[in-house]
């Protein structure tokens, strides 16, 4: 019986299979006036309210439009195109190439609707996640407000984590080899030139990759699709910078074959809405586009954002409350009457890559893309040895951990008394490396060979990540016949990355390093 039910169900889902592969299927491929794909387009048919947005290639799909005569037209406002009649039969349905213009000058709603790329690099980052990341530009309405508005709360959509996401940054494959996640930061700030996207959600067909469990995005960086523009930007905010310049100049595709891009912006806040998180970011973007002939083109493309900003930590919810302010941070004090935070982000990994687009045949396109990544990603914070835990919000010095009720009284009157006192003390740490004394015996193994000298009880130590890595991508596409698309590619990916820690600030000690024989490192006294 059992086999019998199976046997029933199996039949009823090739069933569906069938007809689902039957369904109509409206497709073509939007292109500008110099016959290159326009990707991110947003497209409608009169009479449905159905829309779909082209792919990098500029393809567009529209599936299980019932039978009848419709008119297909542009959503956006920046791109002009005749409305286009066509009528859905049985079969599939290919529009081929539709040619559109671009309007420089439109400031239209789409724009807004864009992404706004910000400084995490990912949304597991325990300590700030309440910055947005690149996959908000989708068009989906529930991937929309899920990844914008529910992340920073920390929800998944479907319970899948950022390096279920792939992304392609002008074609070059951007998720990190050792965890698969993205490095937002690398071009954080260039919200400009990097509109120009193609989503593809969940594990649906693309033309630019296998795809993840989560999806995958590309961003067009070329020169030739940019806006032709010329554009100030001044912002005013109240996140995690307060201030941002951006100017953005685009000549598009010259008559003699050029086209050229360039972005520069600069981010900056003396402190967030959190106190003690101060931001200076800047950001640089050039692109160079030649077409060689009717079938080759290449594009050159540098971009980067240097960073330092910064941060907060996890608190307790007794520091909350002994602060009055949800907004509490540990992570700073005052230093000569000054605001110095000991945990920053200093960061600044460049991209650079080459892109060569070969048009084959009105039907077949060859895209090749080799791209190297290189930088560094730093993370300071307080250290010490022999000495006490200097943060103010260590479980020791707060109330609960005292025993009596006179020991509880008396704490919660000093942290309440005072900011300064639930902030870091950095004279008391720079007063406490004036004192300290340390002696080395039987440098390089002499005996007798002692030396005294004063040495840090504490100081500030930057955990590095520097990251090299480069990239080779190859994709084709051919469209073999009105019902069947082939995608084929080849990737190959390197990457080597280097973690380590240096010391980043002595607080006041002066030091001379000495080599010994003995293999215990190096010793630093003054």
């Amino acid at each position: 019986m059992i086999r019998r039910i199976l046997g029933i169900l199996v039949t009823l889902l090739f069933a569906l299979g069938v007809q689902d592969a039957k369904a109509q299927v409206v497709r073509g491929r939007i292109i500008n006036q110099d016959g290159n794909p326009l990707p991110g387009v947003l497209l409608g048919v009169t009479g449905s309210e159905v829309q779909v947005s082209t792919n990098a290639s500029g393809v567009f799909r529209f599936f299980n439009l019932p039978k009848g005569k419709y008119e297909l037209l542009s959503l956006e406002p920046s791109v002009k195109m005749e409305k286009v009649p066509f009528e859905v039969k049985n079969d599939e349905l290919n529009l081929g190439d539709l040619n559109a213009t671009e309007n420089a000058s439109s400031t239209a709603a789409s724009d807004i609707a864009t992404v706004t790329i910000d400084d995490l690099q990912s949304i597991d980052d325990d300590d700030n996640s309440a910055i947005s990341s690149v996959l908000t530009s989708g068009r989906d309405p529930f991937d929309e407000a899920a990844t914008f508005n529910l992340s920073n709360g920390r929800f998944r959509a479907r319970g899948y984590n950022n390096e279920d996401t792939e992304l392609y940054f002008n074609g070059m494959p951007a998720n990190d080899l050792d965890d698969g996640r993205v490095f937002w930061n690398s071009w954080g700030g260039l919200n400009d030139v990097t509109r120009s996207q193609s989503n593809v959600l969940s594990l649906r067909n693309s033309d630019f990759s296998f795809g993840g469990l989560r999806g995958a995005t590309f961003i067009d960086m070329r020169a030739a699709v940019q806006r032709v523009q010329t554009r100030l930007v001044y912002t005013l905010s109240n996140r995690s910078f307060n201030q941002r310049v951006m100017l953005t100049h685009s000549s598009g595709m010259q008559q003699n074959g050029w086209a050229y891009s360039f972005s520069v912006s600069k981010r900056w806040a003396d402190s967030g809405y959190i106190k003690g998180t101060h931001f200076d970011s800047y950001g640089y973007y050039v692109a160079i586009d030649k077409k060689l002939n009717a079938s080759h083109t290449l594009s050159f493309m540098a971009i980067g954002a240097p960073l330092r900003r910064g941060k907060t930590s996890a608190v307790v919810s007794e520091m909350f409350e002994l602060a009055n302010d949800n907004f509490y941070n540990p992570n700073w004090g005052y230093q000569n009457g000054e605001v110095r935070n000991s945990r920053e982000d200093r960061i600044h990994q460049p991209i650079v890559s080459l892109r060569h687009d070969w048009v084959l045949s009105k039907k077949t396109r060859l895209m090749t893309v080799l791209g190297y990544q290189f930088g560094k990603y730093g993370n300071t914070r307080l250290d010490w040895y022999l000495a006490a835990d200097p943060r103010p919000d260590y479980y020791r010095k707060l109330p609960s951990y005292q025993e009596t009720e006179e020991g509880k009284a008396a704490v919660t009157a000093f942290l309440t008394a005072n900011e300064s006192n639930r902030q870091l003390d950095w004279a008391a740490m720079y007063e406490a490396n004036r004192m300290r004394t340390t002696t080395i015996n039987d440098v390089d193994g002499i005996v007798g060979n002692n030396i005294t000298g004063k040495s840090s009880a504490y100081i500030v130590e930057e955990q590095r990540f520097d990251v090299n890595k480069m990239a080779f991508n190859s994709i084709l596409n051919s469209q073999l016949t009105d019902k069947i698309s082939l995608t084929a590619g080849v990737q190959l990916l390197r990457e080597r990355n280097h973690n380590f820690k240096i010391v980043d600030d002595l607080m006041g000690v002066i030091f001379i390093s000495i080599l010994t024989t003995l293999h215990l490192g190096t010793f630093r006294v003054t």
